[in-house]
């Protein structure tokens, strides 16, 4: 089952800090960025169907739209920052349609320790937190590189996601969405503007 958090959509400037122990979560996706750190433990992070094993220090970008899910294997803490495109908005439009070959990547201790505060624990500072935010997406565009995201042509769900995603500040009618998707729509039937209430659960199938 994949879940996606509309409670996440991503509003501007809007910031979500999460502190978590024996942390685990089914597959979702959202409209946000999500950053975590795995502070102690031991956690599985499965990103688009590739698994991630993560180890304490270690640090995971999640990309709008990606589906993701973690799995606590030994007492996993995790730190956890989800927030709107906005915050680094020339990376969002760089990476739009793409994944990260490696979304995890590490700090080294002296650099996180000047940005812990505004990633994880005080979000008071926006421009603090942009600065941190884009040195992350900087150090992952050098170390990772970049790929087409690979979405099933059967998953039906992250096609309309993606073109709601391009679309959610028009008002129009489902057919041009339906004609985009190859899919059958009653005529009528209006996207709202923005598309942002949806709560859509869907059984995954492998």
């Amino acid at each position: 089952m994949i879940v996606y958090e509309d409670y996440h959509f991503g509003d501007p400037q809007e910031i979500s800090l999460y502190h978590i122990r024996e942390f685990s979560h089914f597959a979702h996706l959202h409209r946000s960025y999500e950053l975590l750190r795995l502070k102690s433990g031991k956690l599985m992070a499965t990103v688009d169907g590739r698994d991630f094993l993560m180890k304490p220090g270690d640090l995971i970008l999640i990309l709008p739209y990606e589906i993701h899910s973690y799995t606590n294997l030994e007492e996993a803490e995790c730190q956890v920052n989800v927030f709107s495109p906005d915050y680094i908005e020339e990376f969002h439009k760089m990476t739009a349609k793409k994944a990260l070959d490696c979304p995890v990547f590490h700090l080294e201790d002296q650099v996180f320790s000047h940005m812990e505060k505004h990633l994880f624990i005080d979000s008071s500072k926006p421009l603090y937190c942009k600065s941190c935010l884009y040195y992350i997406a900087a150090r992952l565009l050098d170390e990772s590189g970049l790929s087409p995201r690979k979405t099933p042509a059967s998953d039906l769900l992250h096609q309309i996601l993606i073109y709601v995603q391009e679309h959610y500040l028009d008002q129009s009618s489902c057919s041009p969405a339906a004609c985009c998707l190859q899919q059958p729509w009653q005529e009528g039937v209006l996207l709202s503007s923005p598309i942002r209430s949806w709560t859509l659960v869907r059984a995954h199938i492998a």
